[in-house]
């Protein structure tokens, strides 16, 4: 998908809004270290990001980058050599441990670029000992496009949204989650801006910098909506240029279903995700239209009063929203504050959730049974979504895996609840239940089969392969750890054999296996008969280290079996992934079930709790 450039400056900058092409980086003295160069290079190409630059463990951060960041995190400013003559700033956060200090850089409003090593340091080095190792950004992160669960609240939507305008007077609005997938697009009036905003709530506002400019001083935004809005080039809401990524991203997008103004508002998101993401996948589902005949305006003076979502005060607590919310899950919890932002004003729709609720309200047991069952049904859609962007791990696959054996079990007693009613069992239940029975039991049982029961959270960590599920992956791991012992045993024959007792074989990264022996020793072995065996690598204060033939043979079959063992384990997680993507469109559809039978049975037990009573609806006023 192509890319368009950017300028994601903030509305609460005061420099003009330029044009953000891929920079050329600026030349710089011959004294700058190739490190340095290299990272210079990288974030001039993005400008307006905090770059998190991969070095070993750490994820670095330099000149002005670092002062930002230490300050924002509260950790040491350090220095590092020398730029221009003045000492080059720099702090870092730890690779296993970045997500906490993302969260916090995020939520302040900052951006950051994810600049990862694109290949091993070894490979670095046979181009020569100064070479630096490849690094590149993988990801551009905002408050908008934010899909790790540690990051994202659970209950509660993340919304990026883009505001688009075509002529003089016709907007647009299109806002999705990117850790769901769910999208949405609306055609708005200008008077009524505000009001959908304040509905919609987004956590990263798009704008064209020249739409910014017409409507700064219109009073269209409000001061937290100004702290949350990126303005982009101008090109980037081109509605014709839309049409293409529009076709790529969504299968079975109908141009002729959607306004110029609609387009252009999708085109601006799409592209967006895409250019935020940098492997160009975009994985967001067709789009909801919404259109004011079928849900309820809610001006934003309205929506304050009656303090749905938050209070007066700003806070979740005390709100509407936090009195009723008896879900048990994040997709249920999320899709309540959707409908109690928007509610229904078409008659059969409210009449059909109604039937549903009071279903439970007329068995409180039957809903509490499938409550239980619902607290173990993990979070689809950001799972899928994890996994469609190739930031998913074997977690991810397990969750899965329980979620469709939940949905079957769910399924089941909905149907057979259905069968020992003298009524018929509602409509939407019955939907609900069928649309669970459709998912794939045998891809449950493939993935329950071949995942650990606590398995890391990354593929790299490795190990997440049940023993049995694949004859070679068994024979690499037992050849490997068949070496281990008969590394032991070496160890033993040589001790004996220098008659050295505290002869110990140890390993580390930089020589591999090796032989260690207290430095008195040393001269034992650097003498015949010993010196034909043992091949003398390091001298240190206390110690020194040797290898022999024997050993550096043995440590190939080990490092061949651990490399055999690991690309057999990747392989079998990217055919698991690939069998669930296969399926994503079923999985979607459960997950959005899920939800509304959450909701439901939330709506239900609080009825019966509270001694409510059935509504009678009608079209009058």
């Amino acid at each position: 998908m192509a890319q368009a450039p950017y300028n994601s400056q903030t509305s609460n900058d005061t420099q003009k809004p330029t044009k953000l092409r891929p920079a050329k980086s600026k030349p710089v003295k011959s004294t700058t270290t190739p490190m340095m160069e290299q990272f210079l290079e990288i974030k001039a190409n993005n400008p307006n990001y905090l770059l998190f630059y991969r070095m070993g463990d750490f994820y670095e951060l330099f000149f002005e980058d670092a002062i930002i960041a230490s300050a924002a995190l509260g950790i040491a400013l350090t220095k590092r050599g020398k730029h221009n003559g003045q000492d080059i700033p720099m702090c870092g956060v730890p690779v296993r441990a970045h997500d906490i200090y993302l969260k916090k850089l995020i939520g302040l409003g900052h951006k950051v670029a994810l600049c990862e090593q694109m290949e091993d340091p070894k490979e670095a080095k046979k181009r020569g000992a100064k070479s630096v190792v490849k690094r590149d950004v993988v990801r551009l992160i905002s408050s908008g496009t934010i899909t790790e669960d540690d990051l994202l609240p659970a209950h509660s939507n993340n919304f990026l949204c883009a505001l688009a305008m075509v002529g003089q007077k016709e907007f647009a609005l299109a806002w999705a989650d990117i850790s769901t997938g769910e999208t949405w697009v609306s055609e708005v009036e200008k008077q009524d801006i505000f009001d959908e905003l304040a509905k919609i709530n987004p956590a990263e506002i798009l704008i064209s910098s020249t739409l910014f400019k017409k409507l700064e001083a219109s009073e269209v935004f409000s001061s937290e909506m100004l702290s949350v809005i990126t303005q982009l080039d101008p090109q980037n809401f081109d509605s014709e240029k839309a049409l293409i990524d529009l076709k790529m991203v969504f299968s079975e997008f109908d141009p002729n279903s959607y306004s110029r103004h609609a387009r252009s508002a999708l085109g601006a998101l799409v592209s967006y995700v895409s250019f935020s993401q940098k492997t160009g996948a975009v994985v967001l589902r067709s789009p909801n239209v919404e259109n004011s005949q079928s849900l309820m305006a809610i001006d934003s003076a309205t929506r304050s009063s009656l303090e749905l979502l938050l209070t007066n005060r700003g806070e979740a607590k005390g709100s509407l929203k936090s009195i009723i919310d008896k879900c048990v899950t994040g997709a249920g919890s999320r899709l309540l504050a959707r409908r109690l932002a928007s509610p229904l004003l078409d008659k059969g729709e409210i009449i059909k959730r109604l039937d549903m609720v009071e279903a439970i309200y007329q068995d409180i047991i039957f809903g509490d049974n499938l409550r239980q069952d619902l607290r173990q049904v993990p979070d689809i859609s950001r799972s899928l979504t994890r996994l469609s962007l190739d930031r998913g791990g074997p977690r991810d696959l397990l969750s899965l895996g329980y979620a469709i054996i939940g949905a079957f079990h769910v399924s089941q007693k909905i149907l057979n609840k259905g069968d020992l009613m003298s009524d018929k069992l509602p409509i939407g239940l019955q939907e609900i239940a069928f649309c669970l029975a459709d998912l794939p039991q045998e891809l449950s049982q493939k993935l329950m089969s071949a995942i650990q029961e606590d398995p890391p959270h990354l593929i790299k960590d490795g190990d997440f392969i049940k023993q049995g599920f694949d004859e070679d992956l068994d024979q690499q791991r037992i050849l490997a750890q068949k070496s281990r012992t008969i590394v032991a045993q070496l160890q033993e024959s040589l001790s004996q054999k220098t008659q050295i007792k505290s002869l110990k074989i140890k390993y580390n990264r930089m020589l591999g296996y090796f032989v260690e022996i207290p430095a008195a020793h040393g001269a034992k072995l650097l003498q015949e008969p010993f010196s034909l065996d043992f091949i003398h690598r390091q001298t240190m204060a206390n110690v020194m280290r040797f290898t022999t033939v024997e050993l550096s043979e043995l440590e190939g079959k080990i490092a061949r079996a651990q490399d055999a063992a690991i690309k057999i384990e990747n392989d079998i997680f990217i055919k698991l992934k690939n069998e669930i993507l296969a399926n994503t469109n079923v999985l979607r559809l459960a997950s959005d079930a899920f939800a509304k039978l959450d909701v439901t049975i939330a709506l239900g037990r609080l009825a019966a709790q509270s001694e409510f009573c059935r509504p009678v609806i009608d079209n009058s006023l």
